[in-house]
């Protein structure tokens, strides 16, 4: 068999090896031989040249010689230098270079650098040129100095004629000074280059008889890894290679037998495999499975959609590549879940505030759970993910907390504005009563003017509580809803900055409500100066109206009390700078205002809140950052026309009869007797529904009208006045409260309640009343 040699095999390893081995030696063997045969030609170089140099400098020396004798140095000096020159040039110099190839140069040289004997000057200049102090360093010795002129290394070795102070040097390239050892360096590599071939020849026939075998087996190993174990090994050898063979034998009929085996539980596996993706794929929820490196491994349909990723897409990838979750409330990614279940082993569920951001970046809130998928040694396999979006539930239990919220400061406020109207009530009657007993004089009618318009001020801030809280009791008549909206428009283009305009739609076909003309007014006039508020650089404000029908399953997902049936809806639309959702969230809240301090109360959009409600509407608001904001606002329609108003009774006639009052606070007894009294009523007193009936029993032939408080301790309004229907059903009964609930109201309405008046009243609204009530006007 013939064997080819590949790069990866051992052959090539060890022949590879051999040569590397081989060039190393032959490096250092040549670098060797070399440095020795340098350092023999450079002495050798040395020695032959100060040869030459002294056999000039003994020329010269024989011409100073006959200058010495003559007695006249100094007169004949330049005479024997011009003469030893020219015979030196003529008789030495000339007759050299006829016999060399020019290939050295030799040079004379004075103290001042001038050259006076040279073959080529400029060759002598560069040694002059890069050799300082020439014949300060030859003195009395041969020096060398290499350098470099024209690209090409010379060599020079130079010394001083001292006599004459000349410098006699020879100049000659480096190359004809090694030129023999390099010579014998490039035979030497000659040499050791066929060497290394011969033995790489060698060693390779040598390793291809050994290798062989390992070659066949290797190809017989090759066969088995593609899986063909059917042809049998047959190798005769009775050495460690044929031992070899015989356990790849017992190995090919092994592994045949254990493929066998798992091919039957990988056909087993696949077969549960399938029925569980089946099951995945049929399951409601979404599920995500991945390895224990947290790489997606399968997703059935629903997790596709709510992800937006296909399964093709999704496999191998990371979890949270795909599976993008983000807490709602910092907006920062989520931990993957399937570090938790591998951290703990256990199985984990998301918090309640994790969002879900699909491939197209819509947001979903779900619910999850993650598992750990265990194998039969109860290690960990990886991990499943079971979510489903809760989006809708979300938000109705947002609803529902908002509501719970609502519903909570209602009660907060309703029962502050009970205690403060009746804190006023008591101011206010005080006030007048004492203005009845005033001198007249100017500044006492200031100082009553300004209790009163305070007093006034601070009644409307509850009036405004009461409305948010629901419990203000409001007028049920039918009005014309465009008419309420061209009223307050005409109020709200007098009274919002004229670069604002104000765009009425009102489109609506039937426009009729049963409610409190003034409430309507008082939520399109807040809503209006919300809005231009949010407009400092001018702007417009659409006010729209259109007829709309609910649905029963639209009231109930609405997080307000409705009935299907007809309804009207205004739309308050601004182009100011939006509202943040933050800030939305809260904005029907009493006192919330995003307005510096002394700018507002944060009671109008409360207030138009609790209107909302108490007309058994919905509001709802749209907005976002500089793109304007709309309030929604849904009423009822009725059948009903509107009826003309009645005329207010007035009686200026001194009043007769005895009046009940049952009251707990002090001074709400105590103003409301001074009022009564002072219009000519005798009136009995009462601290709460208890004593209120004892004295009514007693005095019940007499009493001609009870004015009721509502929230009492002891006995309550309401307790009190199903009482005295009981006992005297003919009884003429006024309640009196500031915080009481419409439905309380319209029970007692139905058990012939006379009468309502709201806290804080006027003197003059509670002797109106009262006459109308004792005279049966």
């Amino acid at each position: 068999m013939k064997t080819k040699l590949r790069y990866n095999s051992i052959t090539f390893k060890i022949l590879f090896l051999v040569i590397i081995f081989y060039v190393l030696t032959a490096i250092i063997i040549i670098s060797v031989v070399d440095y020795k045969l340098r350092d023999i030609s450079n002495n050798n170089q040395q020695k032959n040249y100060a040869e030459k140099l002294n056999l000039i400098l003994s020329r010269l020396h024989d011409y100073n010689d006959r200058l010495t004798k003559t007695g006249a140095v100094e007169l004949y000096l330049e005479d024997y230098q011009n003469l030893a020159l020219s015979r030196l040039e003529n008789n030495y110099f000339k007759n050299y270079f006829k016999n060399t190839a020019y290939n050295d140069y030799p040079m004379i040289i004075d103290q001042k650098g001038n050259i006076l004997l040279s073959q080529n000057n400029a060759l002598s200049n560069t040694l002059i040129n890069l050799t300082d102090n020439l014949q300060k360093n030859s003195t009395g010795k041969f020096t060398e100095k290499n350098f470099t002129f024209k690209g090409k290394r010379y060599w020079s070795l130079y010394t001083e004629f001292s006599e004459w102070k000349w410098t006699i040097a020879y100049v000659i390239p480096l190359s004809i000074k090694y030129a023999q050892a390099t010579k014998l360096q490039n035979n030497l590599i000659i040499i050791m280059f066929i060497s290394t071939f011969c033995s790489l020849v060698l060693l390779t026939i040598i390793l291809s008889k050994i290798i062989r075998p390992i070659i066949l087996l290797t190809k017989i190993a090759d066969t088995i890894a593609k899986g063909n174990l059917e042809p049998p090994i047959s190798f005769l050898s009775n050495d460690e290679i044929g031992q070899l063979a015989q356990a790849f034998e017992k190995m090919r009929l092994s592994i045949k037998e254990q493929i066998l085996q798992l091919n039957e539980e990988v056909r087993e596996r696949k077969q549960a495999e399938n029925n569980l993706f089946v099951t995945m794929n049929s399951i409601g929820d979404a599920v995500i499975s991945t390895d224990n490196n947290g790489r997606i491994i399968h997703m059935n349909p629903v997790a596709m959609k709510l992800t937006g990723y296909r399964i093709a897409e999704a496999l191998g990838k990371p979890l949270l590549d795909i599976f993008n979750i983000i807490n709602g409330d910092n907006r920062k990614q989520c931990i993957s879940p399937v570090d938790k279940v591998l951290a703990t082993g256990e199985i984990i569920n998301l918090e309640n505030h994790t969002i879900l951001v699909d491939r197209e970046g819509n947001e979903y809130h779900i619910a999850d759970s993650g598992a750990p998928i265990r194998g039969d040694s109860d290690e960990i396999l990886g991990v499943v993910l079971v979510f489903r979006d809760i989006t809708e539930q979300y938000k109705l239990e947002q609803q529902l907390r908002q509501s719970d919220k609502m519903q909570a400061i209602g009660q907060l406020a309703g029962g502050i504005a009970h205690d403060f109207n009746n804190m006023l009530g008591g101011i206010i009657g005080a006030a007048e009563i004492l203005h009845n007993h005033l001198n007249g004089t100017k500044q006492a009618e200031e100082l009553h003017s300004i209790i009163i318009n305070a007093a006034d001020r601070a009644a409307e801030l509850t009036q405004q509580l009461l409305a948010f809280s629901r419990s203000k009791k409001i007028t049920s008549t039918a009005i014309n809803i465009h008419d309420i909206i061209q009223d307050s428009l005409s109020l709200l283009q007098r009274t919002i900055d004229k670069s604002i305009i104000i765009i009425p739609e009102l489109n609506a076909v039937n426009d009729t409500i049963i409610g409190d003309p003034a409430q309507i007014q008082n939520i399109i006039i807040n809503l209006g100066i919300n809005a231009s508020h949010a407009m400092s650089d001018g702007g417009s404000i659409t006010i729209k109206t259109a007829n709309k029908h609910l649905s029963s399953e639209y009231c109930e997902k609405s997080n307000f009390e409705l009935t299907c049936g007809d309804y009207i809806e205004i739309s308050v639309t601004d182009t100011g700078c939006g509202i943040s959702p933050a800030v939305q969230s809260r904005i029907f809240e009493p006192f919330f205002t995003t307005k510096s301090e002394g700018k507002g109360t944060g009671l109008g959009l409360s207030a138009v809140y609790g209107n909302v409600i108490q007309h058994h509407g919905e509001i709802s608001i749209n907005s976002a950052i500089n793109k304007g904001t709309t309030f929604n606002i849904l009423f009822p329609l009725t059948e009903k026309r509107k009826n003309p108003d009645e005329a207010q009774h007035s009686n200026n006639q001194k009043g007769h009869g005895t009046i009940l009052i049952i009251d707990d606070e002090s001074f709400i007894r105590t103003a409301a007797k001074a009022i009564l009294t002072d219009a000519g009523y005798s009136v009995m007193l009462a601290e709460n529904g208890q004593e209120g009936i004892e004295i009514f029993i007693k005095n019940k032939d007499r009493i001609d009208l009870i004015i009721l408080d509502m929230i009492m301790p002891v006995m309550n309004g309401k307790e009190c006045f199903n009482n005295l229907i009981q006992i005297d059903p003919d009884a003429k009964v006024i309640l009196a409260s500031g915080y009481s609930k419409d439905e309380d109201i319209d029970k007692m309405k139905k058990n012939n309640l006379t009468a309502f008046i709201s806290k804080p009243y006027r003197s003059q609204q509670l002797l109106q009343l009262v006459d109308k009530i004792i005279n049966n006007l």
